[in-house]
């Protein structure tokens, strides 16, 4: 038998509702959506560079275009002419990638990561079943 009488209000609960989901990004750690226009910029910057040598090259500008325009920015015209464009790619896509919240956004990052990991030969340590 409870020691609680019938009109009494129910014990609270010990912790509130989490509420992380409804947090704002850049709070959370993850890269808020200037960031993200400024990082999605380059990584077109350096994807296009690479697309004047390739057919698949250019199908990727069109997919780095989706994701600007997804966060519903202006696409910035740039020109880099870099060597190593898809080194440096490579690098700043690993750095972005753990910071980036939306899952379609993430997706295709990932998948652009993979595309070019492939096309070096490259392997990053955490994907390799050895």
């Amino acid at each position: 038998m409870s020691d609680r009488a019938e009109n009494d209000p129910p014990p609270e609960a010990s912790s509130p509702v989490c509420l992380m989901a409804e947090v704002d990004d850049v709070y959370m750690g993850f890269a808020g959506r200037a960031e993200l226009h400024e990082s999605l910029t380059k990584l077109l910057t350096l994807q296009r560079h690479l697309a004047a040598a390739d057919g698949d090259e250019v199908r990727w500008c069109a997919r780095l275009s989706e994701c600007v325009a997804r966060l519903g920015a202006a696409i910035a015209e740039r020109v880099d002419d870099r060597p190593d464009a898809r080194a440096r790619l490579i690098a700043d896509l690993r750095l972005l990638l753990p910071r980036v919240r939306d899952d379609r956004l993430h997706a295709d990052l990932s998948t652009l990561l993979n595309w070019h990991e492939a096309r070096l030969g490259h392997h990053h340590p955490s994907r390799s079943k050895e």
